[in-house]
């Protein structure tokens, strides 16, 4: 490990504070450290809307903190508001989101960060390079610097706790929510490292003057200039924070930004010795140290998950400066503009470093996973089934659309029924607006149950009132599935396994004056009858299909925690193209 990365506590600045570590390391995963650390800062309250990475996290503190308020939200911009609510309210508050979550959240998020909060408020956000399970490879970093947001990356696993801790105090001595961003491997790796031991915190007086927690015309701009405060402050801290750091001799140089720098490592060790700067706070970004660290190099290579956002700051600030060292990365094509971070392409970025190489070759991108389909006995299987027999029956153009989730496999062999897939509750949207452009066309949005609480029942609720067309087949199998069974508010239970009040998916669609039709999969005739009868019809129908997943039971007894997905097998082996990735969310 780096000096200075392990076993310490940071406060308020950045001090360190051995003696509330724990004097015995562990082996941990990132899922545990970071849990540690918000432990550690007293978290009162964590809430969020299930998706890997960020889930691992959440699972952890449900396992661990048997008395903390935790609770799964219908979609990230509820998660948000709510922890707002509470942070005003006093209670230090922690937010579970993946890359395309926080995109749900953005309304919200673009105003608390001119009013501010009142409790520690960390958002942790998981991103997934390389797209492993998710329908994009977004580089969610821009949303920090759209925002204004400060963000940190830690750059080490023993790290993690304490960048999560002190992000809370951070976060109540600027006011500011702050985003702590990990990619997948952070949660997954292993380590021995020692963390601080569970900690309360007060709950913090409740302030209401008038405007400070509302936003407007009158005082949008006057907040807006004290956010640019607040983030320089923060710069000035982030520039002598021991989070970021230097080590080795060299004229060329590496800023790696998070957890990059545990990928240089091994590969740095087979080479002549660089200059390497880790980064922890990546916004406001440090310039002064940054600026001290390029002095110092002819050259430099960035490694960064996954778009060039740093080497780009950094290219800007050598030019302020009038320095003319090369700096290199994604954006310069010595590392691939897309897809993970990985040791051969570190291996070669760095062989181009050292030889001063500007132009070289593109890298290729590693191969396409496994295509993927249901686990025996899914529900989904005989659902799907008889909607490509009814297809069949009723001769006509059909057009289906789908939300993420396992229904995904719908769109490979065997089926090969889904033609659209974008985003959680968008299938009834694009179905209406496909509809309406070709009205001999039935449109059949797939969307399962967690989807429709998402956002979907928005969608139905458009659809309702505009009198669209389309055939909503809600898949019902009483989990959010993909990302580790998570209850949706249908089935009567909390995120602790605790009976709670059944918000039935039925009641909802009747509120919008429709009938839906239930049905059991198992019932393969019946199925087909009534999917055939609904794509006969040229209006808005709705049919539920209803069946438990089968591991939900094995779930439960934590024998399993993510769906069994089968590779699907070909005459020649294993499907390999398109590409899909299993639990697209």
């Amino acid at each position: 490990m780096v000096a200075g990365a392990g076993g310490v506590k940071t406060g308020k600045d950045g001090g360190h504070d051995d003696e509330n570590m724990l004097e015995t390391p562990s082996e941990l995963t990132g899922a545990e450290t970071l849990a540690a650390g918000a432990l550690a800062a007293g978290v009162q309250y964590v809430t969020g809307y299930p998706g890997a990475p960020a889930t691992s996290v959440v699972e952890v503190l449900l396992e661990q903190a048997p008395d903390l308020t935790v609770e799964w939200a219908v979609n990230e911009k509820v998660a948000l508001e709510c922890a707002l609510g509470a942070s005003v309210g006093g209670w230090r508050s922690l937010v579970a989101v993946k890359s395309v979550g926080l995109n749900v959240a953005v309304d919200p998020l673009l105003t608390l960060n001119f009013t501010g909060i009142n409790a520690g408020l960390v958002i942790l956000l998981g991103d997934d390079p390389g797209a492993h399970v998710s329908q994009n490879e977004q580089d969610t970093r821009g949303l920090a610097y759209f925002a204004e947001l400060p963000l940190l990356e830690p750059v080490t696993l023993d790290l993690g706790a304490e960048v999560m801790r002190t992000a809370f105090d951070l976060s109540e001595s600027t006011s500011l929510p702050f985003i702590l961003r990990v990619p997948w491997p952070f949660v997954q790796t292993t380590a021995e490292v020692k963390v601080p031991p569970p900690a309360s915190a007060p709950l913090r007086p409740l302030s209401l003057a008038p405007f400070q927690w509302i936003s407007t015309g009158y005082n949008a701009v006057a907040n807006h200039v004290r956010l640019h405060a607040r983030l320089a402050d923060l710069e000035e801290r982030f520039t002598a924070s021991p989070w970021n750091q230097r080590w080795g001799q060299g004229l060329c140089g590496v800023v790696a930004v998070g957890f990059a720098a545990e990928k240089l490592r091994p590969a740095s060790e087979e080479v002549p010795p660089l200059s390497v700067l880790a980064l922890t706070t990546v916004h406001p970004l440090p310039r002064g140290l940054v600026l001290d660290f390029l002095s110092t190099v002819e050259r430099v290579l960035v490694l960064e998950e996954n778009d060039p956002w740093v080497e780009r700051q950094i290219k800007a600030l050598a030019q302020e400066a009038k320095l003319t060292l090369p700096i290199w990365g994604r954006e310069s094509g010595h590392l691939p503009v897309g897809d993970e971070l990985r040791e051969e392409n570190i291996r070669q970025a760095l062989a181009w470093l050292l030889k001063g190489k500007t132009h070289p070759p593109p890298s290729p991108l590693r191969p396409p996973p496994d295509l993927y389909t249901f686990c025996q006995e899914c529900p989904y299987i005989p659902t799907l089934e008889a909607l490509r027999e009814a297809i069949a029956a009723v001769g006509r153009e059909v057009v289906v659309t789908g939300d993420p989730g396992c229904l995904i496999w719908a769109a490979a062999p065997p089926y090969e029924l889904l033609h659209l897939k974008y985003c959680l509750g968008a299938s009834i949207n694009l179905a209406a607006g496909l509809a309406r452009a070709r009205p001999n066309c039935r449109a059949v949005a797939l969307m399962g149950d967690s989807s429709f609480y998402h956002t979907g029942l928005p969608g139905l609720v458009n659809a309702a009132n505009l009198q669209h067309c389309a055939l909503l087949l809600i898949l019902d199998n009483g989990a959010t599935a993909t990302t580790g069974f998570q209850p949706t508010p249908n089935v009567g239970r909390n995120a602790r396994g605790r009976p709670s009040p059944s918000v039935k998916m039925e009641d909802l669609v009747a509120a919008c004056g429709l009938t839906p039709v239930i049905v059991d999969p198992l019932d393969r005739e019946h199925t087909r009858t009534v999917l055939q009868a609904a794509l006969e019809r040229d209006d808005l129908s709705v049919v539920i299909v209803r069946r438990p997943c089968p591991l939900l039971e094995a779930a439960a007894r934590g024998e399993v925690r993510r769906p069994q997905y089968r590779p699907l097998q070909s005459p020649v082996g294993t499907v390999s193209q398109p590409a899909l990735n299993p639990a697209a969310r």
